[in-house]
């Protein structure tokens, strides 16, 4: 006779889980809106020059990386820079900065949002933000994926 292993058996558990309780599974709230745009990353600044009107910003991706024994996840960190001629600044509260007072208040250290898309982040991604927060929105370039 064929017994089953460890992992079929948890598969089949978890299938016949789902079968007994659908609620458990419920679809989401139709009334609650789905966002419209994609959510904003949040990038540290590293440095700020007033005189370009730019500001450098500290980029992090996780990447999975396969190796013989397990999965890992290493953290790439790419230093990028932002044109804030081009570039809109809003707080949290949705008031739009001019560049001279984001500049200003940019420092080095400092969390911000970079809404890389071109359009300001959708309102359900900004309630979570405390008061003064910043956030960049880079002009969508063409050829570059957000």
């Amino acid at each position: 006779m064929h017994r089953p292993t460890p992992d079929l058996a948890r598969r089949w558990a978890a299938f016949l889980l789902v079968l007994a309780f659908p609620p458990i599974c419920a679809a989401a709230d139709p009334a609650v809106p789905s966002p419209t745009t994609a959510p904003p990353r949040f990038v540290v600044v590293s440095g700020v020059d007033p005189e370009d009107g730019t500001v450098a910003y500290l980029e992090t991706r996780s990447l999975v990386v396969e190796t013989q024994r397990e999965p890992r996840v290493i953290v790439d960190v790419t230093t990028r820079q932002l044109s804030l001629k081009d570039a809109r600044t809003w707080t949290a509260d949705g008031k739009e900065l001019p560049p001279a007072e984001a500049l200003n208040r940019l420092k080095p250290g400092l969390t911000v949002l970079l809404s890389a898309h071109g359009q300001k982040p959708d309102p359900a991604f900004l309630r979570v933000l405390k008061e003064g927060t910043l956030i960049l929105v880079e002009p969508l370039a063409k050829g570059r994926n957000p």
